[in-house]
């Protein structure tokens, strides 16, 4: 009989990779990315030198392809003008972990270029534009991953005195990058263009995965119960010390009717930052996951792993 962990195994290898710049046909380059015991492919973005130049050796056929305009339906272009909207351009980005919506983090450095950074979000929180975005780095690699999280900034202090900066963020939304980091005038910190993931367009489920993935989605309420209950019981945590992880959990409540906003909720509770130990590592994929059936699917195997892990039945790690 196929148990929790293998499930859990099969979920993560089937995940696809991010698709760079989908919209573009700028070459790919994968690599290996490691969630715990298991590897994903994801996608690196590389520009290849042969995407400059022309591979056909006849120039005026070039041209004259290159000239042909694009015949694109109304369906096309409603498409491409979504895409513009979920847009952001020239976002200041920081490469250290990897979050979900609702987590939140708090560091202190004493770096240079961060405080440079510091002093430009302090310039665009006058003007209600401060926003930075946050990427994970790939295990398997040590490459930062294509896919992260807008965060909000709740705290961002600079003491001149130890030349120091705290910042304090909660993360939002999630977003895919769409092209290289650039670097910014003062050379102290990397932005990117990136799309959003919300509102996107996905593949459309057939009826017996909307099934599926509604029938998952039922279950995690009473899974999460049981998740809370055995951590109590078994000491590994209390509900004073799971307030400062989750912040979101008495908040703003499971969502209700989101199949793939309760999904990315559970697998923020269960693999929160810090951790509790108590989960396999999988925040970055459920940051690659495509639609909704994959990020149920995957919620739900976690919290059962994690729960047999916990009650002592099949140990993660």
């Amino acid at each position: 009989m196929t148990t929790v962990f293998s499930l859990l195994l099969l979920i993560f290898l089937s995940l696809p990779a991010p698709i760079f710049g989908w919209i573009s046909s700028t070459p790919q380059r994968y690599h290996c990315h490691t969630v715990g015991s298991t590897s994903v492919a994801v996608a690196s973005p590389r520009r290849s030198s042969s995407f400059l130049h022309s591979s056909s050796s006849n120039e005026n056929d070039d041209a004259e392809t290159a000239a042909t305009p694009l015949s694109l339906s109304s369906s096309d272009l409603e498409r491409l003008s979504q895409i513009r909207q979920r847009q952001r351009t020239g976002l200041p980005i920081m490469v250290l972990d990897a979050m979900l919506p609702g987590q939140r983090l708090e560091f202190s450095l004493r770096d240079q270029r961060f405080r440079v950074l510091a002093k430009h979000l302090l310039l665009l929180e006058e003007t209600d534009e401060a926003s930075l975005g946050m990427v994970g780095f790939d295990p398997a690699t040590g490459d930062p991953l294509n896919v992260g999280v807008t965060v909000k900034i709740l705290k961002l202090e600079i003491d001149d005195t130890n030349n120091s900066c705290t910042l304090g963020i909660e993360a939002d939304a999630m977003f895919q990058v769409q092209n290289e980091p650039q670097m910014d005038d003062t050379e102290s910190y990397y932005t990117v263009d990136v799309e959003m993931v919300e509102g996107r367009t996905e593949r459309d489920l057939t009826v017996d995965e909307q099934v599926e993935a509604q029938g998952l989605h039922d279950k995690i309420p009473d899974l999460i119960q049981e998740w809370l209950a055995l951590l109590y019981q078994t000491g590994r945590a209390t509900p004073e010390n799971m307030e400062p992880r989750y912040p979101f959990l008495n908040s703003n409540g499971m969502p209700e009717d989101d199949i793939g906003a309760r999904a990315v909720w559970a697998a923020a509770l269960v693999n929160p930052i810090p951790s509790l130990g108590v989960c396999l590592e999988i925040r970055p994929s459920m940051l690659i996951c495509q639609n909704d059936l994959e990020r149920v699917r995957l919620a739900h195997a976690s919290i059962a792993a994690s729960i047999d892990h916990v009650s002592g039945k099949q140990r993660l790690f």
